[in-house]
């Protein structure tokens, strides 16, 4: 057990020296990439290192979770069901972190649009919930809860993002102090409409680092496919740049 252990934490580091080395020669060809309106990061580094070494006594999470695709999204269909989809519709394909301030900005220009579409059967969400302000405990914590929710509360999935930036906007729209916490993160379940003993087992679920090898994996996806920050937006499998000022909406209906 000792060895596995040991050879996730190697692994992680590795990746993460990687990311560091491609980040630091593109950073020296051009400070900031605005051509996708993203933030630029190191993702998912210093936290997929952090946490798997904090938690990688729990090397048993499987690697096909319920209700999630192959690629680690959760796509949502008509009844806001982690696991469905709209079939013959659009796909967009979001990559975000709850704490990252230009994926709170989609989330407001074009979030509740998109859910309502989504309910409506117009289009097919596919949310890709990644580790981006990696200095916070937050955020590799909501990852894990939102993949807990779909795989244990599926049909409540599409109400807990939407309720988790419903919280996060506090901290860009009204300035607020301090980065959420567990209770909030319970709070935030709540909201959702998840119950108090779902809500305990959740918890129960991230403190023990259920999802600690699935973060691994998915900081290796993110890494792979070439993205290097979040928001990162994909229609039917083609990357979106410009999405502000309506321009994703009105692609979406053009369709």
């Amino acid at each position: 057990m000792a060895q596995k252990k040991m050879s996730v934490q190697e692994r992680a580091r590795q990746t993460a020296a990687r990311i560091q080395e491609e980040e630091r020669k593109r950073t020296l060809r051009n400070r900031m990439i605005m051509g996708g309106i993203v933030t630029v990061v190191l993702v998912l580094v210093a936290t997929a290192v952090w946490y798997i070494v904090g938690h990688g006594k729990n090397n048993n999470a499987s690697s096909t979770l319920k209700n999630v695709r192959s690629d680690y999204g959760i796509s949502i269909g008509a009844n806001g069901k982690a696991g469905t989809e709209n079939k013959g519709k659009p796909e967009v394909a979001i990559y975000y972190d709850y704490l990252c301030s230009w994926c709170n900005i989609l989330e407001k220009e074009n979030g509740h649009q998109l859910s309502e579409m989504a309910r409506k059967g117009e289009i097919t969400l596919i949310y890709h919930p990644v580790i981006i302000q990696s200095q916070y405990p937050f955020s590799p914590k909501m990852v894990s809860a939102t993949y807990w929710v779909a795989e244990n509360v599926p049909e409540r999935a599409l109400d807990f993002i939407d309720a988790a930036f419903d919280h996060t906007k506090a901290l860009f729209d009204k300035e607020k102090a301090t980065v959420p916490d567990d209770p909030e993160i319970q709070q935030i379940a709540l909201n959702a409409g998840l119950t108090d003993a779902q809500v305990k087992d959740m918890m129960k679920a991230i403190s023990e680092g259920r999802y600690t090898s699935e973060l691994e994996k998915i900081m290796e996806k993110f890494q792979k496919d070439g993205l290097t920050g979040a928001p990162s937006v994909f229609v039917d499998g083609k990357k979106f740049g410009d999405w502000r000022g309506g321009k994703l909406l009105d692609a979406l209906k053009k369709k």
